[in-house]
This record gives C-alpha cells, sequence and structure tokens, in this order.
C-alpha cells in the first residue's frame, strides 16, 4: 500500500503542478515546484530501482531533457515577467 499510495500521490501532484502552468500561476514557482519533485523521484528511483536508468524507454533517464526544458520556460518567464 506504501508504493502504491506514493505513486497516486505524485500522480496527484503532477497533476496540480500541471494545472496551475496551464492557467499560469506563477510559473518560475511551479517550475521549481517540479524541478523538486522531479529530483525526489529521481533520488527515490536511483536508490531504490536504478536499473531502471537503463530501461529502453527511458522512464528516469528522460527527466534531464524535461528538468533543462523546465529550467528553459522558467527563465523565458522570467524574462517577460
Amino acid at each position: 500500500w506504501a508504493g502504491l499510495t506514493l505513486i497516486l500521490g505524485g500522480a496527484g501532484l503532477d497533476l496540480i503542478l500541471g494545472v496551475l502552468l496551464l492557467i499560469g500561476w506563477r510559473i518560475p514557482w511551479v517550475g521549481a515546484a517540479q524541478l523538486l519533485l522531479m529530483a525526489g523521484y529521481t533520488g527515490l528511483v536511483t536508490l531504490f530501482l536504478p536499473d531502471l536508468w537503463l530501461h529502453p524507454l527511458g522512464p528516469i533517464s528522460k527527466n534531464l531533457p524535461v528538468a533543462a526544458a523546465t529550467l528553459v520556460m522558467m527563465a523565458l518567464e522570467t524574462d517577460r515577467g
């Protein structure tokens, strides 16, 4: 039940952050929260399921370009605001 709770909780946080981005609410703050959440996921998976780094579909390695895109989004929004 702990694993399911973590998965559903993480998915819920992802959904909330996505909706906040969609409505344009404090984009740099939401981006920072996304990066923290992604770092947490990545750290936990690295500790407990390190083989996922080598998975052919990249469930963890995809976090690197997604983090870069999030940083770009934050920078562009900061320049605009």
